[in-house]
């Protein structure tokens, strides 16, 4: 309803009109009611901050720059931001902080030595801070290659999984902690960048790894799956037919019998994607289905109404020549979540800018899945990074598609994204349930932006809020490592350095924590 409709109405009634649609207006607006500020300056520390998957969260200080020995600290906090306990430790050399894993009881965390056969694991006892160290040497096993480099870290019933790449092979390092016993899984991996997927089903007790394989004409997916133990427990090829690739894929979480893969899938180019595809884990073959990007709702939202007229147009046109037109997208996944019967996917958009020196790569080596886990999406440690030697990755749009149990696509939506551009390659949005509408969101600089919608309904895609400070008067001016990432249920956390201009007085310079509720 219009102003001038509100005119010729009674007064009150028109009062009482405006009031609600000022509500329904500030009611879109995130609450950062709770937020906390820690007197800490960027040159001085380095500081990590981990949404843990009770709701509390831990955050980790180090220095910025060591000498020998030097202390780190740990404090974990509640979602009202209450402390709960703190934890110190000194360690030597200054180590390479590269990943952290959370479970029930404890946080791991991964360093790295000048040495990359050399590294240690922090444990901490998330009830009472207490730690343990352990160091490990892969120079005793003469099957790992001298130059071998570790990513992906994660721990399944007390072992843990380390995937790792060398200049032959892609490989996953296993090591039961109660017997320090380090082996290579076996089956794994005969070409470097093989490795697509990586990630640990919980509720079914199993390992899982997706590889990616080519001939340079046909592209295909195996899935692999291992007990705690480091045993192959299955393993099923993905095939699909002539004229078309599996670029990259995840599976839902659960019971053997009714997993499915979700993914992406090409015409010949693997660089890029067509469209997603699902199918059963059992006798993929007969159940993948193929959805084009052409046949979303949303997926091309991003262009003018001009362009998306005339690129359905040119699709048309290409149907009736028996045609499919191509696509050069690539998107960079992240895991599925699984919200009642629906499995969502969750999908970035983006183009690699710049130098291109290292585009024929393995299928999917730009549409990765970087087994971002939801509750655990920081910090990127060997998840964000730099590859082909491009300069920086423009993100266009953010995509969130619903599928029932049986693999078929509900509904799509999307989040156009502005001036998103990242050095490396990593996760920018973030989404959350929020009753009957899903939040996305992410930090630009010293603003939240953030878009809500109701299954495939359309909405605003330029909502935005500043960070807020202790009181409405206070502005930041400025921000530094900042990050947003969904923390539990319908709230975000935002956090970083920043400097805060109150309206009175001095600025000053803090590291802040800001919860925000939908």
């Amino acid at each position: 309803m219009n102003h001038l409709c509100i005119k010729k109405l009674p007064a009150t009634l028109a009062l009482i009109l405006g009031s609600l649609m000022a509500f329904s207006s500030h009611a879109q607006e995130p609450n950062q009611s709770v937020r906390l500020e820690l007197e800490e300056k960027s040159f001085e520390r380095a500081i990590d901050v981990f949404p843990l998957p009770d709701s509390t969260l831990l955050v980790y200080k180090r220095p910025s720059f060591g000498s020998f020995k030097e202390e780190h600290s740990f404090e974990r906090y509640s979602k009202e931001f209450k402390s709960l306990w703190t934890s110190s430790l000194v360690l030597e050399d200054q180590p390479d902080f590269h990943q952290f894993y959370a479970t029930g009881k404890f946080i791991y965390l991964l360093y790295l030595n000048n040495d990359p056969r050399k590294f240690f694991i922090l444990k901490i006892n998330l009830k009472t801070g207490s730690h343990q160290l352990t160091n490990y040497n892969l120079r005793k096993h003469e099957e790992l290659d001298a130059d071998v480099k570790l990513d992906h870290f994660k721990v399944l019933d007390g072992n843990y999984f380390i995937s790792a790449q060398s200049s032959r092979n892609s490989l996953v390092i296993h090591i039961n902690e109660a017997t320090q016993e380090i082996r290579t899984i076996p089956a794994l991996y005969d070409q470097p960048n093989a490795l697509e997927e990586f990630h640990l089903d919980t509720i079914s007790s199993r390992a899982e790894f997706i590889l990616s394989e080519t001939n340079g004409i046909k592209g295909r997916l195996q899935v692999k799956r291992f007990t705690p133990a480091g045993s192959l427990f299955s393993n099923t090829l993905l095939q699909p037919p002539f004229g078309r690739n599996l670029v990259t894929a995840q599976l839902t979480p659960g019971d053997s019998t009714a997993k499915l893969v979700i993914g992406t899938y090409s015409h010949r180019d693997t660089r890029f994607s067509q469209g997603f595809f699902s199918s059963h884990l059992i006798n993929p073959d007969s159940t993948i289905r193929y959805t084009d990007f052409i046949q979303l709702s949303h997926f091309f939202d991003f262009l003018s109404k001009r362009a998306q007229r005339k690129l359905f147009q040119k699709a048309e046109r290409f149907k009736t020549q028996d045609k499919d037109l191509r696509h050069r997208y690539r998107l960079l996944f992240h895991d599925l979540v699984q919200q009642g019967d629906q499995y969502y996917l969750f999908a970035e958009v983006f183009q690699a800018q710049g130098s291109s020196g290292n585009l024929n790569r393995w299928p999917g080596y730009y549409n990765r899945i970087y087994s971002m886990d939801r509750n655990f999406p920081y910090p990127t440690g060997a998840i964000g990074r730099n590859m082909g030697g491009n300069s920086e990755y423009r993100y266009s749009h953010a995509v969130l598609c619903a599928f029932d149990k049986t693999g078929k696509l509900l509904w799509d939506n999307s989040f156009v994204l502005k001036e998103v551009v990242r050095d490396e390659l990593e996760q920018t949005t973030h989404f959350a349930f929020s009753g009957d509408k899903v939040a996305m969101a992410y930090l630009h600089e010293e603003e939240i932006r953030y878009k809500l919608f109701n299954r495939d309904s359309t909405s605003a895609n330029d909502l935005s809020v500043p960070l807020a400070g202790n009181n409405p008067e206070e502005k930041f001016t400025s921000v530094e490592d900042a990050d947003l990432v969904h923390w539990y249920g319908s709230h975000f956390l935002a956090f970083g350095f920043g400097r805060i201009k109150p309206q009175k007085g001095a600025a000053r310079e803090i590291f802040f924590l800001n919860k925000i509720s939908f």
